[in-house]
């Protein structure tokens, strides 16, 4: 599709401008550095977002129709953009006077600073980026007056306007496109977590070969349930399902090849084992060829809980995937970290095996409930993190064999989770035993104890 292909080169453009002027940021007084810092940042955003479009766009392709128009309003205005700042880097004179000239031009062309001028973008790229994937986020109202400001800028420059402009899908529309509820995993990455930072420096990497568009198997009617980034966008994970099984999900890795063309691969869970190797998730793949698994895709994580989150949401759906023949124990486990209490807790819907854990990189504690035995023993339920206002003792009590947690961050892995919560909102772990409840609150207070000191 040529929409995924322009978009994808004009991310490497915008990529290129804002690494030329982070060069000349370097050159600029002080007092300089907070206007151009804010363009660089919203430039690289645009970057992201064009990338997200060319990812999105390969697997909604049976929605590329009713985004193909809106990309023909902003991609001409974007571009023009990009090749005023590369044209203007190109000029005489100091670093100083070239981002001086860059200001003052495209500031004077009615379309706002260079800054709004790409919040502009980024807010019409954003909207374009929920029709295909996130519908109930869509908003019909801010996309009409984005495509109003871009059409009034296009004008300024000496763009001619489309001669039939597209009819704006109204918001309830597009939402009754999106059939069925929201999948659990839909909501795990749109929700914001605190992040526990893991210091290194590797890159992420894909080892697969690259595969052409047919041979990735993305059916038209897939579900994405989340896209994660690294390597600053230039590596990227999609996890979606298919419409048939609907439960088979599959991994997309997208990756920028040497040439700078993207590169991608595609795995159905079922055929990929994961497994933690401190601040990084590996995923495997068996070689025949060889006789032994082999790295098809190594994900170095900047922040803790999205490494949990990927591991549990990854090992869940595996091991509900209908393909999925065997599914190792360990891979079930996070690993690395040290186990402070286990117990049984109870649920209105089934009994779970509780445990809280600390994490020997990060020494940051979380609970996790597991399903204790059937055909999903060991499948996450749901985490919560534990931060350090979960351990002030004014957000835990004790009844019997009932403890109540507030301000935990909790994560849920299903739809039909019936959990208990207290009148204020409180997370209530039903111990089957007292004794367990005991021990429970003995080690939380251990870990309070250490926190405080």
């Amino acid at each position: 599709m040529a929409e995924t292909v322009e978009c994808w080169w004009l991310a490497k453009r915008t990529d290129d401008i804002a690494s030329a002027l982070s060069r000349i940021r370097i050159s600029l007084s002080s007092a300089s550095h907070a206007t151009i810092t804010n363009v660089i940042s919203e430039i690289l955003h645009s970057g992201s977002l064009l990338r997200d479009l060319s990812d999105l766009l390969r697997i909604y392709r049976d929605r590329v129709s009713l985004v193909r128009q809106f990309l023909r309003i902003l991609v001409p205005c974007l571009e023009r953009s990009v090749e005023d700042i590369r044209y203007a880097l190109g000029g005489k004179g100091s670093l100083r006077q070239v981002w001086g000239g860059i200001v003052e031009r495209m500031g004077g062309e009615g379309g706002g600073s260079l800054y709004t001028r790409f919040i502009m973008y980024n807010g019409y790229m954003v909207q374009l980026v929920r029709l295909l994937s996130r519908p109930s986020m869509y908003e019909a109202t801010v996309l009409k007056s984005l495509i109003e400001k871009t059409l009034r800028l296009r004008a300024v420059r000496g763009i001619e306007a489309p001669r039939i402009l597209p009819l704006l899908p109204l918001s309830s529309q597009v939402r009754i496109q999106q059939p069925g509820r929201i999948h659990w995993a839909q909501q795990i990455f749109d929700r914001k977590h605190a992040m526990t930072r893991m210091r290194h420096q590797v890159v992420s990497c894909c080892y697969a070969p690259s595969m052409p568009d047919a041979a990735l198997e993305i059916p038209p009617g897939s579900t994405v349930l989340f896209k994660l980034k690294f390597n600053q966008n230039t590596l990227s994970v999609v996890l979606y399902l298919p419409p048939t099984p609907p439960t088979a999900a599959r991994l997309l890795c997208r990756w920028t090849d040497r040439d700078g063309s993207p590169a991608y691969a595609s795995r159905g869970l079922h055929e990929l084992r994961i497994k933690r190797k401190g601040c990084a998730l590996k995923l495997e793949r068996w070689s025949a060829e060889k006789g032994k698994p082999e790295e098809w895709l190594v994900l170095y994580f900047k922040g803790w809980e999205k490494m949990v989150l990927f591991h549990d949401v990854f090992a869940v759906l595996k091991q509900h995937c209908p393909r999925t023949v065997m599914c190792d124990p360990e891979e079930l486990m996070l690993g690395e970290e040290r186990k402070l209490f286990r117990g049984r807790i109870t649920t209105p819907s089934t009994p779970q095996i509780l445990t809280l854990y600390l994490d020997k990189t990060t020494s940051v504690p979380r609970l996790s409930a597991t399903i204790p035995s059937g055909p999903y023993k060991r499948s996450p339920i749901w985490t919560a993190f534990v931060h350090p206002d979960s351990l002030k003792p004014e957000n835990i009590k004790r009844h019997a064999r009932k403890v109540l947690l507030k301000k935990l961050d909790m994560n849920v892995y299903e739809n039909e989770y019936e959990g208990r919560r207290g009148r204020g909102g409180e997370v209530v772990l039903g111990f089957c035993e007292e004794k367990d409840a005991e021990t429970f609150l003995s080690a939380w207070k251990a870990l309070a104890k250490e926190e405080a000191l």
